[in-house]
């Protein structure tokens, strides 16, 4: 019966073994969902601007077309971020063979053109709070020579922010109208 002192330890040192292994396993799902929590925080973060269409409207004047569009950019991100840029592209076919685009930077200057309703134009940089939306009009001159002779197949507003990441509204349809001089 030399045995039997190690018995009782063999057993104490069994039972410290499946707790020290229960409070690992336990320990491996906590920080599981500690790492969840951070990759989801990291993700609100990230920079993340989201645009949505709400009126576009073509204008023509005597020399050329001025091409307005309103629409909101929702940051979903809990931090700030700002609009850099905005431009209107223009892709057309020209000869049923050649395809090519246009590209036209916003001047918010074009609004003295037109008495457009609801919000003012957009000025660039413009800041976005976190988890806030903006409204306001893209304006973009276009020289009637420029799509002489040019079939238009779409068209894309683009907006740039301070992190280089583009957004693109495909504007499906565009109210035309002739300004009338009076």
């Amino acid at each position: 019966m030399t045995n039997s002192p190690e018995n009782p330890l063999s057993i104490i040192t069994l039972i410290i073994s499946i707790l020290a292994l229960l409070i690992s396993i336990g320990d491996f799902f906590i920080a599981r969902r500690a790492l969840k929590l951070n990759e989801i925080e990291g993700n609100e973060k990230k920079p993340n601007i989201v645009p949505y269409l709400i009126d576009s409207i073509a204008v023509n004047f005597k020399d050329y077309k001025l091409f307005a569009f309103y629409f909101s950019l929702s940051n979903r991100s809990t931090n700030s971020n700002s609009i850099s840029e905005i431009e209107l592209k223009i892709i057309y076919s020209q000869n049923e063979h050649n395809i090519g685009n246009l590209i036209f930077r916003h001047d918010g200057i074009l609004n003295r053109e037109l008495s457009l309703p609801g919000h003012q134009p957009f000025s660039t940089p413009t800041e976005i709070g976190a988890n806030q939306t903006i409204t306001g009009w893209g304006l973009f001159r276009v020289p009637h020579n420029l799509l002489k002779e040019k079939r238009v197949e779409n068209y894309e507003i683009k907006t740039r922010d301070t992190h280089a990441i583009e957004t693109v509204i495909v504007p499906i349809l565009i109210k035309e109208k002739d300004f009338d001089e009076k």
